[in-house]
Formats: structure tokens, C-alpha cells, sequence
């Protein structure tokens, strides 16, 4: 009985750290764990020898593990996925634009406001153009999400960029 109490506090521990740190999203991760633990216990306690029975659970333990924390990728930094995204899809997707550009596009548009925009820009390390609307970076499975006013991307958990 009180390694049941233990193990159900460990759980809820478990859910609120990564509910604290991940959101909704961490939430529904560690829901699935603990289905998955409680499954797979079921399943276990349908194997006779407790050798092959605690082997069978070590395994797939291992595997679950490990494709829980690729699915995670807690090694992926938003802020240098970010950096990487606007470097290179920036100019491509219209993030970016030239200030000709801009200034023949927004003909109206009062010198300081130009001037405060340009300066945001070179904020975010933009030297030559003017930042239109900025990525923001969203958790995904295997990854990241970065999402703007023209599209989204995802990155993969060995940072490649997919469009």
C-alpha cells in the first residue's frame, strides 16, 4: 500500500513540474507517461517469469525513454532557433525587407517611426533591412515550430529547417 502512495506522488510531482515548465503541453506529455506506465505494467503482468517479466518492462522502458526525450528535445534553444531561422529564411520569405523597399512601399510613413523600426531591426541583428514582424518559437514534438506574419517553419530536433 505505500508504494502505491509513493508512486502516485511521484506521478503528481512529475506532472507538475512539467506542467510548470512546459504549459498544456507538458500536461498532455506526461498524461501519456503515466498511461503508458500503467499500460505497460498491465502488460507486464501478463508474462509468467519475473526474469523475462522485469527484462520485457527494462526494454521498452528504454525505448519509451528515449523517444520521450527526443520528442522533448530539451537540448534545442528557442533563442538560437530563432536566431537561425531569421538568418536564413528571413530574407527569402519577406521577414525582411530592404529599406528602398519599405520606404517605396509605405510612402506615408513619418521618419521617426522608419527610424524607431530601423533601429528595432539592428536589435535583433539586422544591418541592411528593416524586421517586418518578428518569429516567435513554439514547443512541437521532435522540435520546434517558429511561426510569423508570413509563415511557419519547423525545426527538427538535429536542426534542420523544414518549410
Amino acid at each position: 500500500m505505500r508504494e502505491d502512495v509513493k508512486s502516485v506522488a511521484v506521478i503528481l510531482m512529475f506532472l507538475i513540474i512539467l506542467s510548470l515548465t512546459h504549459g498544456v503541453v507538458g500536461l498532455i506529455l506526461g498524461i501519456s507517461l503515466v498511461f503508458f506506465l500503467f499500460f505497460l505494467r498491465i502488460l507486464c503482468g501478463s508474462i509468467k517469469r519475473k526474469k523475462e517479466r522485469s527484462k520485457f518492462f527494462l526494454r521498452v522502458s528504454c525505448v519509451f525513454l528515449l523517444v520521450f526525450v527526443f520528442a522533448w528535445a530539451p537540448w534545442l534553444d528557442d533563442q538560437a532557433i530563432h536566431d537561425k531561422v531569421l538568418k536564413e529564411k528571413g530574407w527569402k520569405d519577406g521577414t525582411i525587407v530592404t529599406v528602398e523597399h519599405f520606404k517605396n512601399h509605405f510612402k506615408n510613413l513619418p521618419e521617426e517611426i522608419l527610424q524607431e523600426l530601423l533601429r528595432e531591426s539592428r536589435e535583433k541583428g539586422i544591418k541592411n533591412g528593416v524586421l517586418i514582424c518578428d518569429y516567435k518559437v513554439h514547443w512541437f514534438p521532435f522540435g520546434r515550430v517558429v511561426v510569423s506574419c508570413e509563415g511557419a517553419y519547423y525545426v527538427t530536433f538535429w536542426g534542420q529547417i523544414i518549410p
